[in-house]
C-alpha cells in the first residue's frame, strides 16, 4: 500500500504553484511589456503571489481564472479588486469563480471601455 504523507502533498502543491508562477511571469511580461511591474521580477512575482491569494479569497481557483485575475491586476492596478465596481462582483457569493471573472470581463468591455 502506498502512503502519501501530508508533507509530500504540500511539496507537490508548492512545486505546482511555483510552475504556475513561472508561467504567469512569462505571460504577463509578454502581454504587459510596458507595465512597470514587469521590469522588476521580484515585484512582479510578489504581485503574482498576492494576486493568487486574493483570487482564492474570492473563490477563484482554476488556473485559467486566476490568470485572468492577474491580468486584471496589471490592467487596473494591484488593488483593483477593492474598487466598487470589482468588489460588487467579487463579493457575490452566488457566483462561481469563473462566473465572477466572466462578469468582470463583461463589465470592463461594456462599461469601462465604452
Amino acid at each position: 500500500m502506498l502512503t502519501i504523507r501530508q508533507q509530500q502533498i504540500e511539496n507537490f502543491r508548492q512545486c505546482h504553484l511555483k510552475k504556475f508562477e513561472d508561467e504567469m511571469v512569462g505571460h504577463l511580461r509578454s502581454q504587459f511589456e510596458r507595465h512597470p511591474l514587469v521590469g522588476d521580477e521580484a515585484k512582479l512575482r510578489n504581485a503574482i503571489r498576492e494576486g493568487i491569494a486574493s483570487a482564492g479569497g474570492y473563490g477563484i481557483v482554476s488556473e485559467f481564472d486566476v490568470g485572468r485575475f492577474l491580468e486584471f491586476t496589471l490592467e487596473y492596478g494591484v488593488g483593483f479588486h477593492s474598487s466598487d465596481w470589482a468588489a460588487h462582483i467579487l463579493n457575490d457569493v452566488t457566483l462561481s469563480g469563473s462566473a465572477k471573472m466572466n462578469r468582470l470581463d463583461d463589465y470592463t468591455v461594456f462599461v469601462l471601455r465604452s
